[in-house]
Parts: C-alpha cells; sequence; structure tokens
C-alpha cells in the first residue's frame, strides 16, 4: 500500500467509513487534512478547483452530511502502461 492510500483509507476510518465525510472533514489543523483524498494537493487543486483545500470553505459543525452535495469524482489519469506492455498487449 502506498503512504497516500494509507492516508486515505485512515482518513475513511476516522470518518466512520464515509467518502462524503472525508470531503467534508472539518478537522482542518489534523496534518493529514491535506492529504485526505488520498492525492497530492497540487493534484486535487487541478481535478477538484481550490474549495476543497481551503478549510474556511468547510461546514460547520450545525450542517448536516446528507444536506451537502457529494463532492465531484476526482479523476486523474492514473499510472501510465509501460511502453513495452502497451506494444505486447499485456
Amino acid at each position: 500500500m502506498t503512504p497516500m492510500r494509507a492516508i486515505r483509507k485512515y482518513c475513511i476510518g476516522c470518518q466512520g467509513g464515509s467518502s462524503k465525510a472525508v470531503a467534508y472533514c472539518t478537522v482542518t489543523k489534523c496534518d493529514l487534512w491535506p492529504l485526505r483524498f488520498g492525492r497530492k494537493p497540487k493534484t486535487v487543486r487541478k481535478l477538484m478547483g481550490d474549495k476543497w483545500l481551503d478549510p474556511r470553505q468547510m461546514p460547520g459543525p450545525d450542517e448536516s452530511l446528507e444536506s451537502l452535495p457529494s463532492p465531484p469524482p476526482l479523476r486523474g489519469r492514473g499510472k501510465q502502461k509501460r511502453a513495452s506492455t502497451m506494444l505486447t498487449g499485456k
């Protein structure tokens, strides 16, 4: 398991198994908060926007998680295939 995947797994556990709760995590003083998506902050900013890395834009404690919209999907290019794999198809 990569360190980023371990951080993501930890954050999901901390938030009771909810990916949506991780996205709206209000524990902004946690050292792992900027990494909670399991990606580098630069990648999150590029794919999802600045809102998700700005602690001031997180919901207050009186807001219900159910009333908040789902975060946009975090899709990237993923791992690139090796040139040899692309040529042989394996």
